[in-house]
């Protein structure tokens, strides 16, 4: 410790001399932040601030998808309704899955088979709509499973990247009526389906 004078300074005196340091150098550390930050950040207009959200292109059709698993063997199904913009019917589909009872891993399996439908049938701009948020989640981080799963969402991705506009979202249950009576039907069991002019007959007016 330094000595002055051959005497040394009082504690009182130190602790004020820290404190006042210890004050000026915060001061000058904030007003540093201060105008870095103004320096760094450019205001964004204000017509990008308050710009609505693009809408969909007009050809855009809504493919709404669902699993399921019937009788007492718990047989996997899949089914998908398509509909344009206007809610107008475009197809239907339901059929069998071949995958053990993995619940997630039937969702995603009947993800893949709209995907593949839609791709086939040369649709451009897609949304894909799912009741299974943990599903739809699972897109973002597909890569983190190594698992028959991790292999059905990668195949996913790589029909997602094949359309020029395509996403996956989570909807509510009751958004998704028709697709689920679609693949809990017991026909979806049988064999594959696809319904082009008009919905099924089980399909009630209630669910669409």
């Amino acid at each position: 410790m330094a000595v002055w004078d051959f005497a040394m300074p009082s504690p009182l005196h130190l602790c004020r001399a820290f404190h006042n340091s210890w004050a000026s150098w915060t001061a000058s550390e904030a007003r540093l932040r201060i105008a870095t930050s103004a320096s760094d950040t450019t205001p964004l207009p204000a017509e990008a601030i308050h710009a609505p959200p693009l809408p969909p292109p007009v050809d855009t059709v809504y493919c709404s998808t669902d699993a399921g698993f019937s009788g007492p063997d718990r047989s996997p199904t899949f089914g998908f309704y398509v509909r344009s913009m206007d809610g107008a019917f475009v197809a239907a589909a339901s059929g069998p899955l071949a995958c053990p009872y993995d619940p997630l891993l039937a969702e995603a399996m009947a993800i893949h088979e709209a995907l593949s439908w839609l791709q086939e049938h040369n649709y451009h701009n897609v949304q894909i709509l799912s009741d299974c948020a943990v599903l739809v989640a699972s897109f973002r981080d597909a890569g983190s499973y190594r698992s028959y799963l991790g292999i059905v969402l990668d195949s996913c991705l790589r029909l997602i990247n094949s359309f020029p506009a395509c996403s996956v979202k989570f909807v509510r249950r009751g958004s998704n009526l028709v697709a689920h009576a679609l693949a809990k039907h017991v026909s979806a069991v049988e064999a594959r389906t696809v319904w082009r002019d008009s919905l099924p007959p089980f399909i009630s007016p209630a669910m669409i």
